[in-house]
């Protein structure tokens, strides 16, 4: 019981660090954004260094490689038969070469939505930011079907409409705030510009997306060539930048505990996917611009001299619906929530028959309990439930 209760305790901490991480990734990122320093030619200015910002991710994802556990030098159960090896080694990988070209146009998508997304959340408050990043959604389902002809269920399209929604009151409560919300706000001028750009770099992250699909299902590349290529060489040699964290303290801190966030979101993502599912991990991932806001709001009221916080306004009920909107829209777009009029597939087919099992299953061991007369009917239950069993495997190997 107490090594149960140990395993419970710890996925639940591992469920409050991802969403604590989460927050912190974006509040660290904005408060950078709204520290003063020294820089190269002595006047104080902002840290608005997008490009820091990128470098100092990438070396948030490369301290994950020490996460890497050593293979088992026991042997493992191959997970392919003979026969389906002998299909999947008859196209050879492509040469690392051709790779190392080819991967140029994903390397290039990450970069520069990188450093667009960054500039971005300069002009933006860190919940609005987070929130308009939902407009990946859109721009991948639009090129999946026009750029890689694929067809969309039409429960993802319904996803994809109610994110529009969402997004749109969003968008209308981020333009009609005063421009006294928070500390260090922009202008309805910049906000919209700052909406524009995050908008940009999530077409360009979709498209990112759709150019790793192809190299690893139509060019067949290895995953890992893919990620190695695409984080090679990326970094900002900028001596402003590192004269402003020597006279800053503060910003060595906040970078520390950026890359720490980050790290921290992809470990213990990893975790929760392992124990979980990733369907887990991206109701979480959906709930975090919520939470974001809420972090700001009690930032702001508790510490009005703050650099950081979001002040409620009459706006602010829209901006709550349009995050609400949203957020449905993207669990109903990653099956995260299942609409009883839509069609689920393979998926919904197994549900189905596992509930039936179930509900079988059920129902045989009350009548044991109730009564021993009925023993032949639920013999004859079990038969048919068997043969429907061999059916499908028969059907499976055919």
């Amino acid at each position: 019981m107490g090594k149960r209760q140990s395993t419970t305790l710890f996925k639940w901490l591992v469920i409050i660090g991802m969403l604590i991480s989460g927050i912190f990734s974006v509040v660290m990122n904005k408060l950078m954004y709204q520290t003063k320093s020294k820089g190269i030619h002595g006047d104080k200015h902002y840290f608005e260094k997008p490009w820091f910002q990128n470098w100092a991710m990438f070396v948030a994802l490369l301290f994950c490689f020490f996460g890497i556990r050593k293979p088992k030098t026991k042997e493992s159960e191959p997970i392919l038969t003979s026969d389906e090896k002998e299909i999947v080694e008859s196209k050879p990988p492509t040469p690392l070469k051709r790779i190392s070209i080819l991967v140029m146009a994903p390397a290039t998508c990450d970069l520069i939505a990188g450093f667009v997304s960054g500039v971005a959340l300069i002009w933006l408050s860190g919940s609005d930011w987070q929130m308009f990043r939902n407009t990946v959604i859109i721009f991948t389902a639009f090129l999946a079907v026009v750029y890689r002809k694929h067809k969309l269920p039409k429960y993802e399209w319904f996803g994809v409409i109610i994110v529009v929604i969402g997004l749109v009151l969003v968008g209308v409560a981020t333009l009609k705030a005063p421009e006294d919300t928070s500390n260090g706000s922009s202008s309805v001028t910049l906000r919209a510009i700052g909406i524009v750009l995050v908008i940009i770099s999530q077409f360009v992250w979709a498209l990112q997306t759709i150019f790793e699909e192809q190299l690893l299902h139509d060019i067949n590349a290895s995953e890992w060539a893919i990620v190695g290529k695409d984080g090679n060489g990326v970094h900002e040699d900028s001596l402003d930048t590192f004269v402003m964290l020597y006279h800053s303290g503060v910003l060595i801190a906040y970078t520390l505990t950026y890359i720490a966030a980050i790290f921290a979101i992809n470990i213990l993502g990893m975790y929760i996917t392992s124990f979980s599912s990733a369907l887990f991990r991206n109701i979480l991932e959906g709930i975090r611009p919520f939470l974001i806001w809420i972090t700001l709001l009690i930032v702001y009221y508790s510490s009005p001299d703050s650099e950081l916080g979001e002040k409620w306004t009459k706006w602010s009920w829209l901006e709550l619906v349009g995050f609400i909107v949203t957020i449905f829209g993207t669990f109903v777009y990653n099956k995260s929530i299942k609409l009883p009029f839509f069609f689920y597939g393979n998926e919904q087919i197994k549900s189905n028959n596992q509930q039936k099992l179930e509900n079988s299953s059920d129902d045989s061991n009350d009548e044991n309990k109730l009564i021993n007369e009925n023993k032949d009917e639920t013999d004859q239950e079990n038969k048919e439930e068997n043969d429907q069993k061999e059916i499908l495997i028969q059907k499976k190997e055919n």
